[in-house]
């Protein structure tokens, strides 16, 4: 079996969602959870989760190149 093939044997995807479950039951109640998707499924919701990527993605070339301009090496 190949390594991919290994790991896919290995790791299981319901084991890590049960080990999850209890710090989201700890920080979400039932409502919250409901909320969320409502929100999620909403225009805004669905616009946030399109632009969300490429907004990190521009916000990390943005402040590495803040940091660069700052923290010019000291000759």
């Amino acid at each position: 079996a190949t390594r991919q093939e290994q790991l896919v044997e290995t790791l299981n995807i319901y084991e890590i969602v049960e080990e999850l479950i209890p710090i989201y039951d700890r920080h979400y109640s039932e409502l919250d959870l409901e909320q969320i998707v409502t929100f999620y499924k909403s225009p805004a919701g669905q616009k946030l989760l399109e632009a969300g990527p490429r907004i990190t993605e521009e916000a990390i070339y943005v402040t590495a190149k803040y940091f660069r301009s700052k923290l010019k090496p000291v000759e």
